[in-house]
């Protein structure tokens, strides 16, 4: 029973193991895509390997610390480098893991939707459980196994891996659908966001139109605000012109007025002289001076008295000779 026991717990580490390696498979790949795709990275593992055969080649155990110290700061160098690559790879790891869980979940799923699957299985359990302790027990080899077996185990390994096979293709498919539709998705995602922003941008526009436009209109209103107003004054400045015109003419009319009044008024005041009797010969001793001559010649002429030989040179002046 121990030995069964030995045996079953060394088949499950088996299947441990070689999940493990091959995830150490996937991650030394990795590892080497991120040194193969730099050029300096590829020049340290060949200074790293020459440095470890060099060092094959020294006895002198100081020359091979020194070796070591060089290789292990090449190697400090490059993994910071590839844990930066790593990173940028963990979709890919991701993935794989992904893979392999949904591997193991689909060879479950074969099993338990099929009694024939499940009965195979405990069959070969039942089979390897006792038939093993049987032949330890007996001393016998372990390694014969009886022909029925093999028919169980390909029957099982065959039926469920066509439809592990299958529930793979479906998966995939199903997945590669999912990436259409995620891609479809994300393209009509980016045409609604250009819509969006062409959207945006034409909405910018009109408001920055409509903005411009109202700038303007209160440009204009201003302008013919400040033109009215101008206009306004001018008419105002008319008008006060007018009114200061009218109040000089009135003061200037009433200045005349008054200015007549008082001439009238004091020609009122003045006595009147006696008439003049024309028919009365005259002479030049008979005025004070030559114009008091000339209008008295001037008035008798028109009144039909003559010059009474005032002006006897004739030049229109009386007593001037």
């Amino acid at each position: 029973m121990k030995e069964a026991f030995s045996k079953t717990k060394t088949f499950v580490s088996t299947i441990f193991f070689i999940v493990a390696v091959f995830l150490f498979i996937i991650l030394f790949s990795l590892i080497i895509t991120c040194i193969v795709t730099t050029w300096w990275m590829i020049l340290l593992i060949a200074v790293i390997f020459i440095a470890l055969w060099w060092r094959s080649k020294q006895s002198d155990s100081i020359s091979r610390i020194r070796i070591n110290t060089v290789i292990i700061l090449l190697l400090l160098v490059m993994l910071p480098f590839i844990g930066l690559c790593l990173i940028e790879h963990l979709k890919e790891i991701y993935q794989a893991v992904l893979t392999i869980s949904v591997f193991f979940t689909f060879v479950w799923h074969c099993i338990q939707s099929n009694w024939l699957h499940l009965i195979a299985l405990f069959l070969l359990i039942l089979y390897f459980f006792f038939n093993i302790r049987k032949k330890i027990k007996n001393k016998e080899p372990i390694g014969n196994y009886p022909a029925l077996f093999f028919v169980i185990l390909l029957y099982f390994l065959g039926s469920v891996g066509y439809c592990v096979y299958h529930d793979m293709l479906a998966y995939t498919k199903k997945q590669d659908e999912l990436e259409k539709i995620a891609f479809i998705q994300k393209v009509q995602e980016e045409k609604l966001q250009e819509a969006r922003e062409e959207q945006e941008r034409l909405k910018k526009i009109a408001e920055e139109k409509k903005k411009k436009a109202l700038e303007e209109a209160a440009e204009k209103k201003r302008l013919a605000e400040v033109e009215a107003k101008k206009k306004a004054e001018a008419e105002a400045r008319k008008i006060e012109e007018a009114k200061l015109q009218a109040q000089m003419e009135k003061e200037r009319a009433a200045a005349e007025a008054k200015r007549k009044a008082e001439e009238k008024k004091k020609q009122q005041q003045k006595p009147k002289s006696p008439p003049v009797n024309y028919s009365e010969d005259r002479d030049c001793s008979d005025f004070s001076r030559e114009g008091e001559a000339t209008d008295f010649m001037n008035a008798s002429i028109k009144a039909g008295f003559g010059d009474h030989r005032l002006d006897r040179d004739g030049d229109g002046k009386a007593c001037d000779d």
